[in-house]
C-alpha cells in the first residue's frame, strides 16, 4: 500500500462470487481497479508517481510468472521472474524480486539486474537516498536451510549466523532493522527483528 497526493492506494486482487478465478488490481481510495489482463493474478505491490500507477505482481499473461502494470496497462517481463515489492524516488522505479534462480530488481524497460546471488531470494525493499536495501535470505544448501540477511546496492550481508529469514525492511539514520523470522536451536521458529548489528528481539508473544 501507498499513499500519493491525499490518496491510498492498496495492492491486491478479487475473486468474484461464483468464480474461482482471481483478477488483479488495486483499490484506490476503497475503489476497485482492475488491471488489464490481470485475470488468474495478483498486484503484490503499488508504486505512484505524479500521473504514472506502478503496479507489479503475476497473472496469467505472463505464463503465471511476473508482470508489471503501468496506469492499468500490462508490460510483461523481458525474462521469467517474480515481483515482491517496487520501491521509487520520482521517475526511478525498482521492480524487486527474483529471476533465474537468484535476486534483483527489474527496471521499467522491463530488462532484470541480478544481484549475482544465486540461491538468494528477496523479499522487500526500500531506498534510502541513493542506496537501495533489499531484505531477503540465502540458502545454504543441504539441511542447513536459509540465513536471513539484506542486499545493498546488490553487496550481500549476512545479518546473523542463525537460520531465518528476513522478511521486510525500513532504514534509520542509515542502519538497516531487519524484520522475520529465526529458529532457535531446538528448531522453534521466533518472529522478531535484527538491528544492524545483527542484535535479534522477539516479539511478545500472548
Amino acid at each position: 500500500a501507498t499513499v500519493y497526493g491525499g490518496s491510498a492506494y492498496i495492492a491486491g486482487s478479487v475473486q468474484p462470487a461464483g468464480s474461482n478465478t482471481l483478477y488483479a488490481g488495486i483499490w484506490k481510495d476503497g475503489v476497485w481497479v482492475a488491471m488489464e489482463n490481470g485475470a488468474g493474478g495478483q498486484v503484490e505491490s503499488v508504486y505512484v508517481n505524479g500521473a504514472n500507477i506502478y503496479s507489479a505482481g503475476w497473472a496469467d499473461y505472463g505464463g503465471g510468472t511476473g508482470g508489471i502494470w503501468i496506469n492499468g496497462h500490462p508490460l510483461p517481463l523481458a525474462a521469467p521472474g517474480h515481483i515482491v515489492k517496487i520501491v521509487g524516488r520520482g521517475s526511478v522505479v525498482y521492480f524487486i524480486g527474483s529471476s533465474g534462480g537468484g535476486p534483483g530488481y527489474f527496471t521499467t524497460s522491463r530488462n532484470f539486474v541480478s544481484f549475482n546471488s544465486f540461491g538468494g531470494v528477496a523479499t522487500s525493499g526500500v531506498l534510502d537516498g541513493d542506496n537501495l536495501y533489499v531484505s531477503g535470505y540465502y540458502s545454504q544448501g543441504g539441511s542447513l536451510g536459509t540465513v536471513p540477511g539484506y542486499w545493498k546496492n546488490g553487496i550481500w550481508t549476512q545479518i546473523s549466523p542463525s537460520e531465518g529469514a528476513a522478511n521486510d525492511i525500513v532504514v534509520v539514520d542509515g542502519k538497516p532493522i531487519l524484520f522475520g523470522v529465526r529458529y532457535d536451536a531446538n528448531a522453534k521458529r521466533h518472529a522478531g527483528f535484527w538491528t544492524a548489528e545483527g542484535a535479534w528481539t522477539d516479539l511478545s508473544i500472548p
